[in-house]
């Protein structure tokens, strides 16, 4: 390449690579010698350019603004060559001046409008770029801002938003002129009591905490008042069926004056009388449905938990006397005190299941209670019966499998009358004093038949002691019959 004096500049041939395109000089800067060296372009003057192509041996004289077109077309490409031609016509006659945002733009990192639109009107390019990125760039000229702006997912965000909104008004109007569904009589019936079924189930597992399995109760979730009382049950029954070990043998001990004997046991048998006097006692703990708020027995098992109801104390205290009779083969001096208290505990257990049978399953809040459970799903009714029933078996099986010699040395029918009068006082005193912290009776016929009528009441207790008397008396007379057959 030569240099152009002050008049006229004349152009060297052009080497082979340059001759393709038609020129024979260089003359677009790169992005180095643009920022590190002054171009040396002079607008009032012309260089001389030789062509090979047409007529090899012809010179012509060219514009410099026009060689410098056409150079930078060949270098740079039609579309960043349009693009700097735009830019520099608007006033940046030196390259070094260009800002970096013009910089990308002479590299064609910009979109740039037709060529033949920017012939017409010069400041249309950078009118476009004013109007579409304002704010890319903070700060003119610093490396961590030299990534170029994507227009095009800016485009493609809003076309996803326009989109979005038209799904949404469609979907409004769908919903807004849907035709309502009209259903015949069987038809609505019948999605009535689906949804009633629903319901039910939803009631099942999520309010009361109860399931029918198999004809008994599996606790499952628990309301937050349900799983109250049920954690206040839990922690008193911790404490008092303990305690009734000890209130076992306190009663053995008031009532039972016999001397120590020595009683040799079928254990297998004892073992499996201790067992089947468990279930129904852990089932009464652990297997009944919590009761809900807007049954009396929520109110009733507020302060004494289910300690108020004499199914308990017979259960408990029947556990414990089958517990203590499989361990007299390790301590013998436990033989007086469950002897001498069997026919009571027999007693105690038969007198259970016959008043289970007699006042509470006639009762008209009994049979709501079973019916409103049953709308739950659960068999209250059918889980009652297996709670009551097995004690008087329990009893019976007990007295039968004791050794004849034994109970000869250890009964005593006062302190069996004795124990059957005390310990129906004792439970009258217990629910007249639940009944004073709570104001509710703990079966719900006594509410409906005695209320506070205090003849009624008189008539009732009087009827409980000659109950527990006379099957004293019977549990005496099965004694007899197994000396007789003995």
């Amino acid at each position: 390449m030569a240099e152009a004096s002050d008049d006229n500049v004349a152009m060297e041939s052009p080497t082979p690579s340059s001759a393709k395109e038609g020129l024979s000089l260089r003359t677009s800067p790169s992005a180095s010698e643009a920022q590190d060296t002054e171009p040396r372009l002079s607008f009032g003057f012309s260089h001389q350019v030789s062509f090979q192509d047409e007529v090899p041996d012809e010179v012509q004289q060219l514009d410099v603004a026009e060689v410098h077109r056409a150079a930078r077309r060949s270098f740079l490409g039609e579309r960043a060559a349009a693009t700097y031609e735009a830019l520099h016509t608007a006033g940046h006659a030196q390259v070094e001046e260009l800002s970096q945002r013009r910089w990308w733009a002479l590299r064609g990192f910009l979109p740039a409008a037709e060529v033949s639109g920017m012939e017409q009107d010069d400041r249309g390019f950078q009118d476009l770029i004013q109007h579409h990125i304002p704010n890319r760039v903070a700060e003119e000229d610093q490396p961590e801002h030299m990534r170029p702006p994507n227009l095009r997912a800016v485009w493609h965000a809003l076309l996803e938003e326009v989109a979005r909104e038209k799904a949404q008004r469609l979907r409004w109007l769908r919903q807004s002129w849907r035709p309502k569904l009209r259903l015949s009589p069987e038809s609505a019936e019948l999605i009535a009591a689906k949804a009633a079924e629903v319901n039910k189930q939803a009631a099942l597992f999520q309010g009361d905490g109860m399931s029918n399995v198999a004809g008994s109760c599996v606790s499952l979730v628990l309301t937050p008042l349900g799983k109250e009382l049920r954690v206040k049950n839990s922690f008193k029954d911790a404490i008092g069926i303990p305690f009734f070990g000890l209130w076992y043998l306190l009663l053995g001990l008031v009532f039972i004056h016999a001397p120590p004997v020595h009683e040799e046991a079928d254990m297998a048998a004892r073992f499996f009388l201790a067992f089947v006097s468990l279930i129904p006692l852990f089932m009464h703990s652990q297997g009944l449905p919590c009761p809900r708020k807007d049954q009396a027995a929520y109110e009733v098992q507020q302060k004494m938990g289910q300690w108020v109801y004499l199914t308990r104390h017979c259960l408990t205290l029947q556990f414990w006397h089958q517990v203590f009779s499989l361990l007299c083969a390790w301590a013998p001096s436990l033989a007086a005190v469950t002897n001498g208290l069997s026919v009571c505990m027999g007693a105690l257990g038969a007198f259970v299941t016959i008043q289970y049978f007699a006042l509470v399953v006639p009762a008209e809040g009994f049979k709501e209670e079973c019916k409103q459970w049953a709308e739950k799903g659960v068999n209250f009714r059918e889980v009652q019966h297996v709670l009551h029933v097995p004690a008087l078996f329990i009893g019976l099986a007990d007295l039968c499998l004791r050794s004849t010699s034994t109970l000869r040395e250890t009964l005593s029918f006062p302190g069996d009358m004795a124990f059957g009068m005390f310990y129906s006082t004792f439970y009258i005193v217990v629910f007249f004093f639940n009944y004073k912290l709570t104001g509710r009776w703990p079966y719900l016929f006594m509410e409906h038949e005695f209320g506070s009528d205090v003849k009624k009441w008189s008539v009732f207790i009087l009827k409980q002691i000659i109950v527990i008397t006379l099957i004293i008396v019977a549990n005496w007379g099965v004694f007899f019959l197994k000396t007789l057959i003995a």
